[in-house]
């Protein structure tokens, strides 16, 4: 006796994704290419199209999947693949004998799951207060004289972390996810996530070094 159904042969995840509706409709094309059975569906419901889903669900769906099959499942020739986003996550497995599509769509993934999603954890940066609070404590003290107070500069400190903090949130949850708005029509900070991201640390970084170099020429 031989079971005809294969384990799964991938499971892979991604983080910080940018998907609008040009992007799951090329995902959807590359799947009816193969002339695979499509299924779009939430916790309750499952639905026909796209633009069903959309009609239900409207434009900003937090949990979905999408599941595709070809063949019978008793069958060798048979093979699945499935995607589920939530958030800015998306979850990709597949088994059976269609490895090509399944490395298709991973690789589109990847391209569109954003490093500095990661950077701006609120969380990484709530943490960072103390050694924030600590770099500017050195500077200030070689920037001041000795014996000369400044107790507000802890309480600048607590405010600008508070406001990075406030900025990550924002940023995590309008710039990134699935927004089933066709790319033209997407928000400046949905198409320009990757920019903002990058002037966001390169922002920091040239403060604090600006800082630390002055500091250190006096």
């Amino acid at each position: 006796m031989k079971n005809l159904e294969e384990p799964f042969f991938h499971n892979n995840y991604f983080e910080g994704v940018c998907l609008v509706r040009d992007d799951i409709e090329y995902i959807l094309g590359l799947m009816g290419k193969q002339s695979m059975i499509q299924t779009i569906a939430d916790e309750n419901f499952e639905y026909e199209s796209l633009d069903e889903f959309i009609e239900k669900r409207g434009m900003h769906p937090f949990k979905f999947e999408i599941i595709a099959a070809f063949g019978d499942p008793l069958q060798q020739n048979y093979y699945k693949i499935g995607l589920e986003f939530k958030a800015a996550r998306v979850a990709l497995y597949g088994h059976g004998s269609q490895t090509s599509l399944y490395h298709q769509i991973k690789e589109f993934l990847a391209s569109k799951s954003y490093w500095h999603f990661k950077v701006a954890d609120p969380w990484i940066w709530a943490l960072m207060f103390i050694p924030l609070l600590t770099i500017v404590g050195w500077i200030v003290s070689r920037t001041i004289g000795k014996g000369e107070s400044t107790p507000e500069w802890p309480i600048f400190v607590l405010l600008v972390n508070i406001l990075l903090v406030g900025f990550c949130i924002i940023y995590r949850k309008i710039g990134f996810g699935v927004s089933l708005i066709p790319h033209h029509q997407s928000t400046f900070l949905k198409r320009n996530a990757d920019k903002i991201g990058l002037l966001f640390v390169g922002t920091i970084l040239g403060i604090l070094s600006t800082l630390i170099v002055q500091s250190l020429s006096r």
